[in-house]
């Protein structure tokens, strides 16, 4: 190998950086597509094992398993759906996908806050109504904080896939 001592350090250490390639993996564009019915069943299990806890605390394990089954499918969304919640700078968007972006993500906020509210307030209500143990409420509680994550993963992807247009196909 033969060093060229007419190039600056700056220069060499664009050419060490451009040699590595990571400089090529920003070039990587995600083809982002509408998921319009992931969302839709990930919240239906979410929702129906987070009430299946509530209504049955004794049998926690089934609402519980159901719970998980929806937060696993809510936790791939964001990877393959039309807004990436996790990393904002790699992909290379235009005005109207940042846009969609902060309209899905402000409603997945105000969605979350309020079904958070709704089920601190039923969980009140239950353990007084109901006189739930502490072990009861704490496994509730621990079930609410999973339900919001099913939420923050799942609501701005069903937003931006139903506020996307159709997706036409090519061969058409």
């Amino acid at each position: 190998m033969r060093v060229n001592h007419h190039k600056s350090l700056l220069e060499r250490m664009d050419h060490l950086v451009l040699w590595s390639g990571i400089p090529r993996l920003n070039e990587f564009r995600v083809r982002r597509r509408p998921l319009r019915w992931m969302p839709i069943m990930a919240l239906a299990l979410a929702s129906a094992g987070f009430i299946a806890i509530l209504l049955r605390p004794g049998s926690y394990w089934i609402g519980y398993s159901i719970l998980m089954v929806g937060f696993a499918v809510g936790s791939w969304l964001p990877i393959f759906g039309p807004v990436s919640l996790f990393f904002p700078g790699v992909d290379n968007v235009d005005e109207r996908e940042r846009s969609l972006r902060r309209d899905a993500l402000l409603v997945g906020c105000a969605t979350i806050s309020f079904m958070v509210l709704v089920g601190l307030f039923i969980l009140m209500l239950l353990t007084v109504l109901q006189d739930w143990p502490r072990g009861t409420l704490l496994r509730a509680m621990l079930s609410l904080a999973l339900y919001a994550m099913v939420l923050y993963s799942s609501v701005p992807t069903l937003y931006a896939s139903w506020a996307m247009p159709r997706p036409v196909d090519d061969d058409a």
